[in-house]
């Protein structure tokens, strides 16, 4: 691209840069001064972009893993958010088990990478807990959609939390286990 630098900075610093171009202008730009700028510059962009654009941001950290500090940022915001830090992790796993020689080893390196920052975020917070909810709630929307857990309680079915209190399992007249509709499910959902 023929440009002259201050014209480059002026777009990067104008309205009409938006994230499509950031990322464009992220692969296609090899110079490190560049590359760097607009590193930085993702630090502002809002955590909503970043995570529409990740697997393009994942592969161009693996493209330039040895030029660019983008993979720096990817770490960063794994070590500060478990959901970036399980994406992050799922696409380099992803890169590393396609065994495609110019990317396979920085994606191993990336993986390992993620784990450690997930591990040192944890505990410079002091609890691994904090970052996770034990509402059913939040458990409930951290199930991807068109998946489910087998053998799934329904915590507001009385037989099942009498029977977890007491410890005993609750029975039907029949002699069978009362199970409420929907306690249990199987792996085609069917109760």
């Amino acid at each position: 691209m023929g440009m002259k630098s201050g014209s480059l900075l002026r777009l990067f610093q104008s309205e009409y840069f938006d994230a499509h171009l950031h990322m464009t202008y992220l692969l296609r730009m090899e110079q490190s001064g560049v590359q760097d700028y607009l590193v930085n510059e993702l630090y502002k962009m809002e955590d909503d972009d970043v995570d529409f654009y990740l697997p393009q941001l994942c592969q161009v950290a693996l493209l330039r893993y040895n030029t660019s500090s983008l993979h720096r940022f990817l770490l960063d915001k794994a070590s500060r958010s478990m959901h970036f830090a399980l994406r992050i992790h799922w696409m380099m796993q992803s890169f590393v088990e396609d065994r495609l020689p110019e990317l396979s080893e920085s994606a191993l390196a990336m993986v390992n990478a993620c784990e450690t920052a997930v591990v040192n975020s944890a505990a410079q917070d002091g609890t691994a807990g904090s970052r996770r909810s034990s509402a059913p709630e939040a458990e409930a929307e951290q199930q991807p959609v068109g998946h489910s857990n087998s053998f799934r309680r329904n915590s507001s079915c009385p037989e099942l939390r009498t029977a977890d209190a007491g410890g005993a399992s609750a029975s039907n007249a029949d002699g069978g286990d009362a199970l409420c509709e929907g306690s249990v499910t199987d792996e085609e959902g069917m109760a």
